[in-house]
């Protein structure tokens, strides 16, 4: 990955079909280049669609911390409003099966310099969409 001081935009997003299966996933650019995409599926019968936002939101703020981004301009873009809500704090965390994810997402969301978040139209949030989407393709 290049360590280019250009800003990160990041969009993150998580899927859900029918109980119990989802997955999370987030795609990385600088500029137009993309320069990173996960994504991976998810099971269980704790597994709900904002549950599958909430672990893209982890697994895509962990990976930057292990890659030591830290330090860089970084943009997360996400079609949950709710979940955007919730990490600028406008509104309150009201379900017990996300409240542990929100805390993960705080914690990790704390050890970055400059992090934004902003909420776009699922339709502006494809390349994310696109990703999380190809674990239902079988």
């Amino acid at each position: 990955m290049s360590r280019s001081r250009k800003q990160i935009v990041a969009y993150c997003d998580g899927a859900f079909r029918l109980q119990p299966r989802g997955s999370a996933g987030f795609v990385l650019y600088t500029g137009e280049e993309k320069i990173a995409e996960r994504s991976e599926p998810l099971s269980g019968f704790g597994v709900t669609a904002s549950v599958c936002e909430y672990v893209a939101l982890c697994r895509l703020l962990e990976f930057l911390i292990q890659r030591e981004l830290t330090d860089r301009k970084i943009l997360i873009r996400a079609d949950f409003k709710a979940m955007i809500d919730h990490m600028l704090g406008r509104a309150p965390v009201r379900s017990r099966r996300l409240e542990p994810l929100y805390m993960k997402a705080q914690e990790f969301a704390a050890q970055f310099e400059h992090l934004e978040f902003e909420w776009v139209p699922r339709l502006l949030n494809n390349g994310a969409d696109q990703v999380v989407r190809r674990w239902f393709i079988i």
